[in-house]
């Protein structure tokens, strides 16, 4: 079934947006083991997003600054 009539409601445009993300990481082999350190930024500038596609786009934004450090050890 087509259907090619307009749509009675014209959705808003939230603006479009660029976020600044960032990974390292360094790994180093100690004999039979590795360790896998890493640090993970997302959306470091802090701006407010808003998906297009989102049934929530009116509700939340997308998450704001978050920063992740973890450590990962490979037998």
């Amino acid at each position: 079934m087509l259907y090619h009539k307009k749509a009675k409601y014209k959705e808003p445009s939230l603006g479009s947006y660029a976020l600044l993300d960032a990974y390292v990481s360094h790994t180093q082999k100690h004999g039979r083991y590795s360790t896998e350190w890493f640090l993970d930024g997302r959306n470091l500038t802090n701006r407010t997003a808003r998906a297009q596609n989102s049934i929530l786009k009116y509700i939340a934004p997308l998450p704001g600054r978050s920063i992740r450090a973890s450590v990962k050890i490979s037998l």
